[in-house]
């Protein structure tokens, strides 16, 4: 009895979920939680006098981010700076004892960079004015993690193992969150392991409208997605080189990564920032 209970919570979960994220699926067009959609109204920089509302317009850089979801930053600082950086990476997220492969042992997680690489502070500057302009005043580095992805067999199949993350989905986080997404490698593209990230407008359309069910259905999800976005050119790639950087608001975009090609792999370091 009690085992067929479990297979029960088991099968009925992507149902359960559906219905638990229905008012934000209607209200807010994502399926992270409710708390996580209504938090942030409670942050002080929602609310201000009309004699500051000039003070708190967005920019044109804030626009971007604010309306689409996501911006690039081509980086532009000191070529050794971003090669210090990239060599420390190499070192650490090959280092047994700070780094660890994931159970599938397709990516390597680097917990809490900073403590090895303080370097990454130094690339602030590229990113500080957009976060800034994103909060309407100061922001904090809520967490620093690296990552090292790589290919699966699967990549060339129709329906790819799950693996990292490489299915549709909203992160289910504050929804004022955004990640600082920095490349650690070179040539990064579709087939070697870019995000692919698909701005608010269309993200609120597609869970709206059920083309995007939910991350515990993944392959009608995706395939549903899939279609849509890849017929209207509605997705995008987080390419680039080492150094480009990637803000995203990724509670309010769906975004999956992608699995590189046969001998590739991509290496990153994420950022999330909150208000302070």
């Amino acid at each position: 009895m009690i085992d067929l209970i479990k297979k029960f919570i088991k099968k009925s979960f992507p149902f359960r979920r559906i219905l638990i994220t229905m008012p934000s699926r209607i209200l807010f067009g994502n399926t992270i939680s409710l708390t996580n959609n209504i938090k942030p109204y409670f942050n002080k920089t929602f609310f201000f006098k009309k004699s500051d509302y000039k003070k708190t317009l967005p920019s044109s850089n804030n626009s971007e981010i604010k309306n689409l979801g996501f911006k690039k930053i081509k980086y532009n600082l000191n070529p050794k700076l971003i090669k210090t950086i990239s060599d420390k990476f190499e070192k650490y997220i090959l280092n047994d004892s700070v780094s660890k492969f994931s159970t599938d042992n397709k990516s390597r997680y680097l917990d809490s960079p900073l403590r090895y690489i303080p370097e990454i502070n130094d690339l602030e500057i590229l990113w500080k004015k957009d976060a800034e302009d994103f909060y309407a005043g100061n922001y904090r580095v809520h967490s620093y993690n690296g990552w090292r992805i790589y290919s699966d067999s699967s990549y060339k199949e129709k329906n790819k193992k799950f693996l990292y993350s490489n299915y549709w989905h909203f992160d289910d986080l504050p929804k004022n969150l955004l990640k600082v997404f920095i490349l650690l490698s070179d040539n990064v593209d579709k087939n070697s392991g870019a995000t692919r990230v698909i701005d608010v407008s269309t993200s609120k359309k597609l869970t709206r409208t059920f083309k995007f069910v939910d991350y515990a259905l993944p392959s009608i999800s995706t395939r549903m997605v899939d279609e849509y976005v890849y017929s209207n050119n509605k997705i995008n790639y987080f390419g680039g080189n080492k150094g480009d950087i990637y803000i995203c608001n990724t509670p309010r975009c769906l975004h999956a990564a992608t699995i590189p090609e046969n001998g590739k792999i991509r290496d990153l370091i994420q950022l999330e920032l909150l208000p302070s």
